[in-house]
């Protein structure tokens, strides 16, 4: 239970527009940025292990329906909120962090959606600002998520 850091286990309750899901480059993660709507403002991703109940224990290979969140990652994870600032023309580069009170908070978050034709790419619209490609290089190393 050990490997995941940075957050509660499992997606917790909140308000969500919609989400996305963005390519680990291995199996056994998914990984979703999710867009808020109404509850908690802060862009996040949600960083879940393939074959963890919500207890953080293991459940192999986690046949059968009652496994199927284990199954697929959505039991145990954490939360990461991306960190910065919205760039206000060109591109910026921002990081991750398990702090909510330096997440990215900007109200009107809409649809955010993968690029289909890149799946480490996510498009995101802000009905304020305009609409926002996120580039993520994600990295794994021993099993954890390496911000």
């Amino acid at each position: 239970a050990s490997l995941i850091q940075g957050g509660v286990n499992g997606m917790g309750f909140d308000s969500l527009e919609n989400a996305a899901l963005i390519s680990t480059g291995e199996e056994d993660h998914v990984v979703m940025m999710l867009s808020p709507d109404y509850g908690s403002t802060a862009l996040r991703l949600y960083v879940g292990i393939k074959g963890f109940q919500t207890n953080g224990q293991s459940c192999g290979a986690c046949a059968g329906d009652e496994n199927l969140l284990a199954r697929n990652g959505l039991a145990f994870g954490s939360w990461w909120y991306l960190e910065g600032d919205l760039p206000s023309s060109g591109s910026l580069t921002g990081s991750f962090g398990t702090n909510i009170g330096a997440a990215i908070t900007y109200s009107k978050h809409e649809d955010v959606d993968t690029n289909p034709n890149n799946p480490t790419q996510v498009i995101m619209g802000n009905e304020n600002f305009g609409v926002f490609l996120f580039d993520y290089n994600l990295s794994f190393q021993n099993g954890r998520f390496d911000a």
